[in-house]
Formats: structure tokens, C-alpha cells, sequence
């Protein structure tokens, strides 16, 4: 029987609890459901090996080719497959995942996790008594938390050069192995009078289709990061505050503070949706319909694109710079080069 982690079998139960009710509720941006602002679905989609397999939701059952499922049994077995997700640890299985794939015609449970994709639901728009089909992301509360940016090695790594430093003072800051160690390095290079300047991103992928989104947002990104491991404020709307993060925007004229809110919003935005780390990016959103987020009580809610401020609001409230492993992905010491001292940071933003 197979075996999957939390974050994999919550996409099943997704999947099923949708097709049970047959309707999304908006969120707003502390995560509350909002209880009288709902989309209704008649069609769930599946997509499997490039083929879209539809799951048509009528009155009482969902109509899939030939088959029919009552939705009552949809209801049921969705708050199974969730009590089971509840008490799972690790890698674990689901009683009776073979007939549920069978049932509702599956090949795969999860979609991988390259895809931002999860799901595609067919959304009746009452006004004109139309449906549309969107694309969503899946996300949980109960699986860990999940990442909005991952670390990619070069891919996501950001370049400083310290200046004010000499080869005696590199062991000084490299033998500190205690936690936190990269907050404890980056202030041991102030404290021995070193200064601290961003000089990019180690990707030229990267800082491209960081400047698609501002031509400023690779510096933005950079100082930004630095800033949360000088104050140890790791979540970005605490990092903003700091002093040398205002400096930093003075330089740049972006000196209200509301612009740089505005301008970090849309980065999240668009890593949600389809910006990528480590391909080039053509500003096409994969992500065209929005997050679905599963609570930690089983209630689902969306965030739509079609109400974009709540779903940027969400993310900037609900997300933070956490550090990746140092040794994976090569960073977090500092290094000499043609007489030159650098030290490397890596991105990665988690939801809290």
C-alpha cells in the first residue's frame, strides 16, 4: 500500500471534500473563513500525464466518464481520509487507498511537487451564469510548513562582499557553530568592524526574473534578507523596520515605506504563481486561480486571484526568511577571493 506524508494526502482530501460540497469559501487575511463570500463548483479537473480527467458535480452525485458517486459517501469519506491525515506521522498509509483510487478513476494522488497545479476547478459565476476553469495550489496548516520560495543552491543564493576585513578575522567568524549560527556569523563580521554590502544574486536567472517583477527587486530581496539575519526579525514585514533596510530604501528613492510594502507583496505574489527560481521566467502565472489553504480543523478556504489584495495581504502576514541547510546548498561563511572577502546568504520563504 502506498505511502505518503501529510502535505501529499491532504491533496486527496481536498479533492474529496470539494467534490462533497461543492463550493470554496473566501478567506481573509489572517486565514478566517469568510462565511457568506463563497465560489460554488460544478467541475472539479484532474489533470494526469497532460490528460484533464472531469469530475462533474451534479445535485446529489459526482458524474466521472460512466461512473457515479454519491456525494454523500464524498462527504463521509473525506472526514476518513482527514481523521486519518490528523494522526499520521512521517510516511503513511490511508485504509482503503487502492479502492479510492479506483473509485474516482486516480492515477496519482498528489501532483509532483515541481507543479504549482494542484488542482483545476470549474467556478459558476452566478452574475452571468458562466463557468470558468482555474488553476489552484494546494497548501495545509497541518503538514508542516510549507514553502512559498525554496533554497536552490546558486539558484537562490545572494552575494555580499565585506569590506574592512583581513584573513586573520575569517576563522573568527567561520568557527561559530552554535545555533543560529548564520544571525551569530553575520554579526561577528560587524563586530570585528567588517561592512557589509550586497553585490547580487549568484544566479543571473534568478536576479532576470527577480528584476521582471521591479528593477530594483533583486537589491530589495538582498538587503532585505541581510537585515533579517543583522536584527534577527526573519519575518519580512518585522524586517522592513530596520534601520538600515530604510537607508538602503532611501538610496534607491523608495523612501514611503507603503511603495516598498507594495513592490515585496508582488514578489510574494508571483513566486506563489509562477515565478521561478532556476528556469527563465516569461511572467506567464501557472497559479491562474489562487491557494487553496486546509486548516487545521479541515476547513478549507481560497484565495483568488480575483481578489488579489487579500491574497497578497495573506502572504505578506503569513510569511518569513527561514534558513535552509548551510551545507546543501554552500553558503553562510566567509570566503576569500582575489583578495576580496564575500559572504554568501540563501533565500528561502515559509509560511508560518
Amino acid at each position: 500500500m502506498l505511502k505518503l506524508n501529510k502535505g501529499e494526502w491532504s491533496e486527496l482530501y481536498v479533492f474529496i471534500k470539494l467534490l462533497a460540497e461543492a463550493r470554496i469559501h473566501f478567506g481573509d487575511e489572517f486565514l478566517n473563513l469568510i462565511s457568506d463570500k463563497f465560489f460554488d463548483i460544478d467541475a472539479v479537473i484532474k489533470t494526469e500525464k497532460g490528460i484533464d480527467q472531469v469530475y462533474f458535480i451534479k445535485k446529489d452525485a459526482v458524474e466521472i466518464d460512466s461512473a457515479i458517486i454519491s456525494r454523500l459517501y464524498l462527504k463521509q469519506l473525506s472526514k476518513e481520509v482527514f481523521d486519518q491525515i490528523l494522526l499520521g506521522r512521517s510516511t503513511f498509509e490511508i485504509n482503503k487507498s487502492e479502492d479510492i483510487k479506483k473509485s474516482l478513476l486516480l492515477q496519482r494522488f498528489s501532483q509532483p511537487s515541481a507543479n504549482k497545479v494542484d488542482l483545476k476547478l470549474s467556478l459558476v459565476n452566478l452574475l452571468i451564469d458562466q463557468s470558468n476553469v482555474y488553476g489552484f495550489s494546494i497548501k495545509t496548516k497541518f503538514a508542516g510548513k510549507s514553502t512559498l520560495v525554496n533554497a536552490s543552491g546558486k539558484n537562490t543564493g545572494f552575494k555580499y562582499e565585506i569590506t574592512n576585513f583581513n584573513s586573520a578575522l575569517v576563522s573568527k567568524v567561520n568557527a561559530i557553530e552554535v545555533g543560529g549560527k548564520i544571525n551569530k556569523r553575520v554579526s561577528k563580521i560587524i563586530e570585528l568592524g567588517g561592512n557589509i554590502k550586497f553585490l547580487g544574486p549568484t544566479s543571473e536567472i534568478y536576479k532576470s526574473n527577480l528584476k521582471m517583477v521591479d528593477s530594483h527587486m533583486d537589491k530589495i530581496i538582498g538587503e532585505l534578507l541581510l537585515c533579517a539575519y543583522i536584527e534577527n526579525q526573519k519575518t519580512l514585514k518585522k524586517a522592513i523596520n530596520s534601520n538600515r533596510f530604510k537607508t538602503f530604501c532611501a538610496e534607491i528613492e523608495l523612501e514611503n515605506q507603503d511603495n516598498v510594502i507594495y513592490k515585496i507583496k508582488n514578489f510574494l505574489n508571483v513566486s506563489a504563481l509562477g515565478l521561478t527560481t532556476g528556469s527563465k521566467w516569461d511572467g506567464t502565472n501557472e497559479v491562474d486561480g489562487g491557494f487553496i489553504i486546509v486548516k487545521l480543523t479541515g476547513e478549507l478556504v481560497g484565495y483568488f486571484l480575483f481578489s488579489l489584495d487579500k491574497f497578497k495581504d495573506y502572504l505578506w502576514n503569513n510569511t518569513y526568511f527561514e534558513t535552509p541547510s548551510t551545507t546543501r546548498h554552500k553558503f553562510g561563511f566567509v570566503y576569500e577571493e582575489n583578495e576580496h572577502f564575500y559572504f554568501d546568504l540563501n533565500l528561502q520563504v515559509r509560511f508560518t
